[in-house]
């Protein structure tokens, strides 16, 4: 590596903003979790066993609670849902994010390191070792973003079955 610096630059920030959207989707599943349990359970140890053993378990994937979850909305909170069109749209862009940041490699070849100007960022994908995916920090605030409403969504709809 001829511009270690550089290189060094690009990986740091690469890693930063992983782990920034990596930390804001646990929190977001972290909501959806509550949700769920509570749905099922209205029992303290019950609800913790639930969450132990299955919905906080490699058992059920962030997809799976996704699924679940957009159910028992449009079921139980079916005004929620219907005044939140998107959800469903903004779920699949968050998770089709946080899945290519957590799962694929990041692109360090000497062209794209020189390349960096500190905006965007390059991952390989596994699948197809030719097929290369950028994503700018613009991007990765408009995820955050989402991320961000989407929590606080759910954690009103949390906080609100907590009070009755």
């Amino acid at each position: 590596m001829d511009n270690y610096p550089q290189y060094a630059r690009y990986v740091y920030d690469a890693a930063h903003r992983r782990g920034l959207l990596i930390d804001r989707t646990v929190i977001l599943e972290r909501q959806m979790d509550e949700y769920i349990s509570h749905r099922f359970c209205s029992d303290e140890d019950a609800r913790i066993d639930l969450l132990s053993l299955i919905i906080s378990s490699r058992r059920m994937t962030a997809k799976d609670k996704v699924e679940v979850l957009l159910a028992l909305l449009k079921k139980h909170d079916a005004e929620f849902y219907k005044t939140h069109t998107g959800i469903k749209t903004t779920f699949e862009t968050i998770l089709a994010t946080r899945n290519m940041y957590a799962h694929q490699m990041l692109d360090t070849r000497t062209e794209t390191v020189n390349a960096y100007d500190g905006n965007i960022i390059t991952f390989l994908n596994l699948s197809n070792p030719n097929d290369f995916v950028t994503h700018s920090k613009k991007e990765l605030e408009e995820v955050m973003e989402k991320i961000t409403k989407l929590t606080n969504l759910l954690n009103m709809l949390n906080q609100s079955r907590k009070q009755q």
